[in-house]
């Protein structure tokens, strides 16, 4: 992985057998030297685009589904922000609002 990411090849990356486990695997991008802003977006716009549903997923736009996360920190400058989630929206209804 470490060579496709400095050979600057396209990838994507996304779990479906490890609920919960998909802030790890972007940490993983980020540990073998992805930039976060690539990390992030291989988890949302170019998952979406290599499973074929970009038109409906994938970015926040108007049109789309977009369940979003707010987590305590910013995961441009520190990764591990993925691990604190703080609020959950999905499908427009706040599904986890946790304090502080």
């Amino acid at each position: 992985m470490k060579a496709a990411i400095k050979a600057g090849i396209k990838f994507a990356v996304g779990t479906d057998g490890m609920h919960g486990g998909l802030a790890q695997e972007i940490r993983y991008l980020v540990d073998f030297g992805a930039a976060p802003i690539q990390a992030l977006m291989a988890a949302t716009c170019h998952a979406a685009k290599v499973c074929g549903f970009e038109e409906s997923i994938g970015t926040l736009e108007p049109g789309k589904y977009g369940d979003i996360i707010g987590v305590k920190g910013n995961p441009l400058e520190d990764i591990g922000a993925l691990k604190r989630v703080k609020t959950v929206v999905s499908m427009g209804e706040i599904k986890l609002q946790a304090n502080q």
